[in-house]
């Protein structure tokens, strides 16, 4: 797999350093016609044009507002793999230099393929492994998606603000690094299915789903992030946190989340005290083996929940895991991580199938009017 993605890169490294590059530095490609060029060469020098063009532009609206129309405009007909190849090969341009423009440009050509394939009864499967590369902002903005998936890469405030005033179905980032990962999902929107795992970096997941709405999300060996963050859910049915390392782990209730079921198996950190006036999550599910700063009277203080079940009770611990198939949702996880590309979206259906058939007892287990 990675022989193959740095082949790849390879490939499209001549592309960039024949067009994109030589118009990076003012130099025009002669004697190409626009009915010549492939679908990536188009794509890449969309984006390098769009760079130029926002260059005017004063506020990050006026260059949303103008990167969706020139996309909508001059994209032309393209699909999952082209959008992929030209995601790979941006990353490795002179663009993708704290250029949040590239980001945005990329999250707009997600966003219309997807809306052109929803027209068409398609939905747009989207799994990239960048290997280690850095995209900053990579997919930001991408108002409508899918299916997402994102490994293996480093950056600042990627896949940040997806379905902003749109839906966005699952997204899943696996070993990421550097600031603000998949934060501000679904702001005034919807995200059905969000998950981080393996992630080393400041606020993952922050305000996901601010005056809006998730169904589920998984903080999942979250390293040096911020737990009051990753808390920080709106109107969620389930939340898994598991295996986490948190600065600070702080339960923010100023934006008024609420949870109805909560797993949180095995966090680390420093903790800092809240009071609430009502509860915030209906259902709490949560182990003791939480590290040498933590101490369960504090964290079901925190908490703030209706009820709240320890693994000191072995029993009703043991069935509440099992009557909410937390096991089985953590395997799903895992598979979809590992699974080569061919097969990753068949474990993502799964683990939609077993969420949704649990989905009645978690709407029974929310917090109480």
């Amino acid at each position: 797999m990675i022989h193959q993605q740095t082949q790849q890169v390879q490939n499209i490294e001549t592309v960039q350093n024949s067009f994109a590059l030589k118009k990076l530095k003012g130099i025009k490609p002669k004697g190409v016609k626009a009915k010549d060029k492939s679908k990536l060469e188009h794509l890449i020098n969309l984006g390098i044009d769009t760079v130029d063009r926002c260059g005017h532009l004063n506020s990050q609206d006026d260059i949303l507002d103008y990167i969706y129309w020139n996309v909508k405009r001059s994209a032309g007909d393209y699909n999952e793999s082209d959008l992929k190849q030209t995601v790979m090969a941006l990353s490795v341009t002179e663009l993708n230099s704290e250029n949040y423009v590239v980001g945005f440009y990329t999250g707009a050509l997600l966003s219309n393929l997807t809306e052109r394939n929803r027209a068409k009864g398609k939905r747009t499967q989207v799994c990239i492994d960048g290997d280690g590369m850095t995209f900053n902002y990579l997919f930001n903005h991408a108002k409508h998606v899918d299916d997402l998936i994102i490994k293996n890469f480093e950056g600042t405030d990627m896949c940040s603000q997806l379905g902003r005033e749109g839906d966005v179905d699952f997204v899943m980032g696996s070993n990421l690094s550097g600031f603000g990962p998949m934060d501000l999902l679904g702001m005034n929107g919807s995200v059905n299915f969000v998950i981080a795992k393996d992630i080393e970096a400041n606020s993952p997941l922050f305000r996901v789903a601010e005056n809006g709405s998730s169904k589920f999300i998984a903080g999942i060996n979250l390293i040096d992030g911020m737990m009051g963050n990753t808390f920080d859910v709106g109107d969620s049915d389930l939340a898994i946190i598991k295996d986490c390392y948190f600065k600070q782990i702080i339960d923010r209730n100023q934006w008024n989340r609420k949870a109805n079921v909560v797993y949180v198996d095995s966090i680390k950190g420093k903790l800092t005290l809240s009071e609430y006036n009502e509860p915030n999550v209906g259902t709490c599910i949560h182990t003791d083996n939480s590290g040498e700063w933590f101490e369960r009277k504090w964290f079901e203080k925190t908490i703030s929940a209706n009820r709240i079940i320890s693994d000191s009770n072995q029993e009703e611990f043991t069935n509440a895991v099992k009557q909410y198939k937390i096991n089985q949702l953590l395997e799903q996880i895992n598979l979809i991580d590992e699974a080569p590309e061919q097969d990753v979206f068949k474990h993502v259906d799964e683990f939609k199938k077993i969420y949704y058939s649990i989905e009645p007892l978690l709407k029974k287990a929310g917090i109480k009017k």
